[in-house]
């Protein structure tokens, strides 16, 4: 490998050029154009003879250095290129001839030059036309590298080609090299500011913690001074008022307000958000630290607070963790109270050195805004705890100004709370009536052993309701979903999106998952001994992330299946993306656990989680079903007909099944149909329907089946339709149906 090109290539007073042909009288030809011609007075009588005059000026002018070197064939014009360069004195420029018979030819010279020194411009100088440009341009690709010069030439295109030719290659070096310094140049002034940083860090850090050893001992002489008040009324880790002195000021406030028209006071209930985290990850040193500095910093916040937004008279005080609480006398008005607030976080929320790392905490705020209704401080506190718990539900470094609304809210999710854990606490979920009115056959028929059922039959609040999963081909029934509900004593039956997130919350939605599960067991054996069409079905349960990670899921999963005597196959389990992703590791345990049982898993909702193929890829769903959001325009919007469609070739190639939701239109059915879109289920076919009457459905042998108030949507499978009399409720379901399909 020949060396690099180095700046002492710039050194030289001559400009290396070598002439590459097998005729000397060329090589001489040249050598007399580029040579200084004040020093061949030969040339100039030459030049002078032959028509080629130069002008008394250009004798004068200072001649252009070259060093030229000839080789007459090409494997001699190799070496000599490759001996320069070992030498560190590369040629710039080579003249070469297009015919050197008996070796290599120009084009081949040129090629082997530049495969050693790719810097090396060229000038092709030849009488004959055996290449074509075109064909020189194709085998050279070349670019501005590459002249050609036919011969006979004149000597003033020699000396401007090895004038301008040696020139580019000189800048180019130059450019080089120039480059190359300038890289250094930032390298070594990186480095250096890299250094700087650092000792600028050691220095910052050397420098808070000296001002906080210096904050502490101050503070600690502070101490001696005041220990038994201190002790009785501040907070012994942040030097905040604690809960006493702060009390006695919020009956103070109450007690003025009585008194006083047009008084009015605010409470500031101040939390750190992610305190548990610096706990969990820091340590509870760590999470003290942050709470004294924080402290700090909020003393400070309201000390250096302007005049015009708060005097100095207000309580700051811990209440006990990380729950701070900021006491506004005599304000103005809502507005001032939110000054304040946003004030608060503006100088509070700045880094801090907090077990050996930097952070910046940030705060929620909920305030309380008294108008002289309180008749205790704690009530004060207690509405700006709840506005504080509404703007934690809005996202971090939220504030919030109480309102009664938000007291409606708490209580109503206390009263779920409350009523979801005497329900739990009662037995949970309610067999249907239908199940109750046949408890004694399924005692018989199901599983021989009646106390099983009167275990599952009481008094119950939570009711299963099936929607039907229909073909869209054959517009049979394949399978049903069970969705919970809630019929609860005072409010009526409440939806799943009223009770479940709370729920999960709580850690109640186990409790609910396994007695569901257990429902719909028991609702399939009533279904397999009592309708001879449901001797296939199969229904599919809804799971949360809370029942993939509480460990139980499995065994309440074989329980269900062993108490009742289903086949795994009769049971499907739905979750969705987000639950997938929550934790990848345990949930694709407990699919591959189900699946090796033979329960096939759904993926539900998909679309509108992580929407990640990679779920598709690993873990092994039997089915995916597509969000009602795409199927809403999937008639009208081209993009959502190719998201579909991307759907279905992926289901088709992983081998699943594709089901849509949410099909309320004939014009969306259509659509999927188009889209070879398998299955659906919506209110087009059926609305979520009690076991009862899905149960009514299943005995007439229906597809599917809609509320009384609704028009039917397709025929009804055929053998339905044996032993009914043409008036009867079922034909005359079919013939709408029927007419229906064929006029559209």
């Amino acid at each position: 490998m020949m060396p690099s090109i180095t700046e002492s290539c710039l050194h030289w007073s001559t400009r290396r050029i070598l002439l590459v042909d097998d005729n000397p009288e060329i090589h001489k030809d040249i050598m007399g154009i580029l040579r200084p011609q004040q020093d061949n007075p030969l040339a100039i009588v030459e030049a002078e003879l032959f028509g080629d005059v130069v002008a008394p000026d250009e004798r004068k002018r200072a001649p252009v250095p070259y060093e030229l070197e000839s080789a007459f064939q090409g494997e001699q014009a190799l070496a000599m290129v490759e001996q320069a360069l070992r030498e560190g004195r590369p040629y710039s420029m080579a003249i070469v001839d297009i015919r050197m018979p008996p070796g290599w030819d120009g084009i081949e010279t040129i090629v082997r030059l530049r495969q050693v020194d790719p810097a090396l411009q060229i000038v092709i100088c030849s009488a004959y036309s055996d290449y074509s440009w075109k064909a020189i341009d194709e085998r050279l690709q070349a670019t501005d590298w590459l002249l050609i010069l036919r011969k006979p030439f004149e000597h003033a295109e020699i000396r401007q080609l090895a004038s301008a030719l040696t020139e580019k290659w000189n800048l180019g070096v130059k450019a080089s090299l120039n480059i190359e310094a300038l890289e250094e140049l930032v390298k070594d002034h990186a480095l250096q500011v890299q250094q700087a940083n650092i000792e600028l860090e050691k220095r910052n850090g050397s420098l808070a913690d000296a001002n906080d050893r210096l904050s502490r001992e101050i503070h600690a002489r502070q101490l001696v001074d005041a220990e038994i008040r201190h002790i009785a009324f501040h907070d012994v880790l942040t030097s905040l008022s604690n809960r006493a002195f702060l009390m006695d000021r919020l009956n103070e406030c109450v007690d003025r307000g009585k008194r006083q028209r047009g008084y009015r006071f605010a409470v500031l209930f101040i939390d750190i958000d992610s305190f548990k985290l610096v706990n969990d990850s820091l340590g509870h040193r760590a999470g003290d630290q942050l709470l004294t500095q924080f402290a700090s910093a909020m003393i400070g916040a309201m000390r250096t607070m302007e005049a015009s937004i708060r005097p100095s008279h207000d309580t700051v005080a811990r209440l006990g963790g990380d729950e701070l609480i900021v006491l506004l006398d005599d304000i103005r008005d809502s507005d001032n109270v939110l000054s304040v607030a946003r004030r608060i976080q503006q100088l509070t929320c700045l880094p801090l050195d907090v077990g050996g790392r930097r952070m910046t905490p940030n705060i929620s705020i909920g305030a309380a805004i008294s108008q002289n209704e309180y008749d205790d401080g704690i009530d004060v506190l207690r509405d700006a705890d709840t506005a504080l718990y509404h703007a934690k539900e809005q996202g971090k470094g939220r504030i919030a100004i109480f309102d009664q609304a938000m007291r409606s809210r708490v209580l109503e999710r206390a009263d779920v709370e409350n009523d979801l854990q005497l329900a739990i606490g009662n037995g949970l979920v309610a067999q249907s009536e239908h199940v109750v009115a046949s408890k004694a056959t399924l005692a018989t028929t199901c599983c021989g052993k009646k106390e099983l059922f009167d275990k599952a039959i009481g008094n119950h609040e939570f009711v299963v309701y099936y929607q039907p999963i229909v073909s869209l081909a054959a517009g049979k029934i394949v399978c049903l979903e069970a969705l919970v509900r809630w019929e609860h004593p005072t409010r009526g039956l409440l939806p799943p999106d009223s009770f479940i997130p709370v729920a999960e919350q709580t850690g109640m939605i186990e409790a609910i998952g396994e007695q569901v599960l257990e429902q719909v067991a028991g609702q399939l054996c009533e279904w397999r001994a009592t309708v001879p069409q449901a001797a296939n079905l199969s229904v599919s349960v809804n799971v949360s992330a809370a029942q993939i990670v509480g460990n139980q899921l499995l065994d309440q999963v074989d329980r269900c299946l062993e108490q009742y005597g289903l086949e795994p196959r009769s049971l499907r389990i739905e979750l969705t993306e987000t639950t997938a992703m929550r934790n990848p590791e345990l949930t694709k345990q407990v699919i591959d656990a189900l699946v090796a049982r033979g329960i096939e898993v759904y993926l539900d909702d998909f679309g509108t989680g992580y929407s990640s193929l990679s779920t598709l890829h690993t873990l092994p769903f039997a089915a995916i079903k597509i969000n009602n959001s795409f199927i809403a325009s999937s008639e009208t919007d081209a993009e959502v007909a190719t998201t579909i469609r991307a759907m279905v070739m992926i289901a088709e190639q992983r081998n699943m099944r594709l089901i849509a939701e949410g099909i309320e239109t004939f014009e969306q059915v259509t659509a999927l149909r188009q889209l070879d879109c398998e299955y659906g289920q919506g209110f087009f076919f059926a609305r979520p329907l009690s076991a009862h009457a899905i149960g009514e459905v299943l005995e007439n042998g229906s597809a599917y089946c809609l509320p009384a108030d609704a028009e039917p949507a397709f025929a009804i499978e055929s053998e339905a339709r044996g032993g009914q009399p043409p008036g009867s409720p079922v034909m005359r379901f079919a013939v709408r149906a029927a007419r229906g399909l064929v006029s559209r």
